[in-house]
């Protein structure tokens, strides 16, 4: 080994030890020499360095480590975690409630009422669908008119008769029938035939009117002659002696 590696290898060993010495917060002047270590090594705090440091909550762990000039750590202080209370009010869609930064959570969540209105609606011939009216997303209460219905009365006729509610209305709460007319007679129990009526006569028979087909002939006597005038077309005249 030469003078000048050997020279080379204490200056880096010096240097090194001096460095060592600064670590453990010791200043040293920069043209300490070798013979000064001792009494740098002497000036060394041999009690223990130890750091307080304080740390603020986050959504993430977190390590707390000391700085490179102390030892350890003689305390860590833990601020309160940074919490926010908020209010919301309901709506007809999910919601997600979550806090603004730097806060990492929430203390508390205010709900407001849901707000709603009281709605009303009267029946109609058609469905109907009623939304509450905007910001409400329902209803408190909700108020259905009685169905329009109306009365009526009908008489009875010989063709067939549909009777609808009356305009505005959506129904019938009653309909009256009155009686049969008078001009209209029960002939279901006649057993009249064409051959009982007298024609050109007609007449109604269970229903059906019927024209008569019975021809009459009138039988007249005398003792002279007719005259050309007596009876009708198709008349017997008997002449006695």
């Amino acid at each position: 080994m030469s003078i000048s590696s050997e020279i080379t290898r204490i200056t880096t060993a010096r240097d090194n030890a001096f460095d060592a010495i600064e670590d453990k917060g010791v200043t040293v002047a920069s043209n300490a020499t070798i013979d000064d270590m001792a009494g740098y090594i002497q000036s060394i705090n041999t009690t223990p360095s130890l750091q307080s440091k304080t740390v603020t909550p986050k959504t993430t762990e977190q390590t707390v480590t000391a700085d490179n000039q102390y030892y350890g750590l003689s305390s860590v202080k833990v601020n309160a975690t940074p919490l926010e209370s908020k209010s919301v009010t309901p709506k007809t869609t999910q919601q997600t409630v979550s806090p603004t930064s730097p806060n990492i959570g929430l203390s508390s969540v205010t709900v407001s009422a849901t707000p709603l209105t009281s709605g009303s609606a009267t029946p109609t011939a058609s469905s109907q669908t009623i939304n509450p009216s905007s910001p409400n997303i329902g209803f408190s209460s909700f108020t259905v008119a009685a169905t329009p219905l109306n009365t009526d009365t009908v008489t009875p006729t010989k063709s067939t008769q549909t009777v609808t509610p009356g305009t505005g209305k959506v129904g019938l709460s009653s309909v009256t029938v009155n009686p049969i007319p008078s001009n209209y007679i029960d002939t279901s129990d006649s057993n009249a035939s064409a051959t009982d009526i007298v024609s050109p006569k007609t007449a109604y028979v269970n229903g059906t009117k019927i024209s008569g087909s019975l021809v009459v002939v009138t039988y007249r006597t005398g003792s002279s002659a007719p005259s050309s005038s007596l009876g009708s077309n198709g008349d017997i005249y008997l002449q006695t002696s």
